[in-house]
C-alpha cells in the first residue's frame, strides 16, 4: 500500500534534514542564504533624498569593458577616507549582523594584518540586495582587502585593491547614482 511507499520518502527527508543540521553546526554551510551582489571601492558614498546612493569612483582604466570602480585607489593622503559600498541579498524578514574586515598585506612578514572589523545590521527583503557601506580613514599605501562576513566569520565576499599615494588631484572620477 501507500504506507510502504511513504517510508523511504520520509526516511530520505529526515536524512537530508540531519545532514543540513550537521553541515550548519560544523560551519560547512552558512547559517543564512546571503549572497554578495556587488562590492567596490569609492572616493565618496552618500545617500540621496530619494533613498539611492551617490557613488564617486575611479573608473577601471585597464579593462575598459569592465564597468565600475578600479581596483587601484589613488589616495590624497591618510586624511582621505576610502569607502567600500556593497549590495548583499538576504531573504525577506531576515535581520543579521554583517562584518567588514579590513586587512593589509605586510610584504616583510608575508601575512595579512587585520586593522578593523566593522559591522552594521543587515535587513532582508530588497530584490536587488541590501545596500550599505563602510569607510576607513588613516589608510596608507599597501595592498588591501575587505572581507564581508557573517557574525560566525563565514565569508560572503571580498574586494581586493591597492592604495597608491598621489599628490596630484585624481582626474576622471565618475559619479553614479544607484
Amino acid at each position: 500500500g501507500n504506507r510502504e511507499n511513504a517510508l523511504p520518502a520520509i526516511a530520505g527527508i529526515l536524512l537530508i534534514y540531519a545532514m543540513f543540521n550537521v553541515a550548519y553546526w560544523y560551519n560547512f554551510i552558512p547559517p543564512v542564504p546571503l549572497s554578495l551582489r556587488e562590492i567596490g571601492i569609492y572616493h565618496s558614498v552618500s545617500k540621496t533624498i530619494d533613498g539611492n546612493y551617490s557613488l564617486v569612483y575611479e573608473p577601471n582604466r585597464w579593462y575598459p569593458l569592465a564597468n565600475g570602480p578600479s581596483s587601484v585607489f589613488n589616495s590624497q593622503g591618510p586624511a582621505e577616507p576610502i569607502y567600500i559600498f556593497s549590495s548583499i541579498f538576504a531573504p525577506t524578514k531576515l535581520t543579521v549582523p554583517v562584518f567588514y574586515t579590513w586587512s593589509y598585506y605586510d610584504p616583510t612578514d608575508k601575512v595579512w594584518v587585520m586593522t578593523d572589523r566593522l559591522t552594521f545590521p543587515l535587513k532582508g527583503g530588497r530584490e536587488e540586495g541590501y545596500r550599505g557601506y563602510t569607510l576607513k580613514s588613516s589608510i596608507f599605501p599597501a595592498r588591501w582587502r575587505v572581507d564581508v562576513e557573517t557574525d560566525r566569520g563565514e565569508r560572503i565576499g571580498r574586494v581586493s585593491f591597492k592604495v597608491i599615494d598621489t599628490s596630484e588631484p585624481v582626474k576622471g572620477l565618475v559619479t553614479e547614482v544607484r
